[in-house]
């Protein structure tokens, strides 16, 4: 179950909470989607952790290289992780193993197993093998 919590800023920049079975939580995700998008096109992803903060400089680098330095416009989704920092449960690991923790594990199965499909069916994401 998904919810659309804004529509758009530009008709580039969406935001909705995210219902993740992985995590039995909710997440707020961002998306940005390049000015001159066309879901007849491919696009590359790039997936920004704490994307309360970093989302927003993300898409203007992505941006400045696409229109200056030749980089291909891309889809960029930004995973908010601010919120009682989970972002240290979400990438923790044991430290003498050096293998993700539980948590861990299923972060990455949200980000690879929900967040992506979610994007490949619904847009012009282009994934290479």
């Amino acid at each position: 179950m998904h919810a659309l919590l804004c529509a758009s800023l530009n008709a580039q920049v969406t935001q909705e909470i995210f219902e993740s079975f992985k995590l039995q939580e909710r997440r707020d995700v961002k998306y940005y989607f390049p000015e001159d998008y066309n879901k007849e096109k491919k696009y590359p992803l790039i997936v920004v952790l704490d994307g309360e903060y970093l989302f927003d400089q993300v898409v203007a680098n992505a941006k400045f290289y696409h229109k200056f330095h030749g980089m291909p416009a891309s889809i960029i989704v930004g995973v908010e992780q601010s919120k009682k920092s989970i972002r240290f449960d979400d990438c923790a690991f044991d430290p003498d193993s050096g293998l993700p923790s539980e948590k861990a594990k299923k972060f990455f199965e949200f980000l690879g197993m929900e967040i992506i499909p979610y994007l490949v069916l619904r847009t012009a994401l282009h994934l290479s093998k």
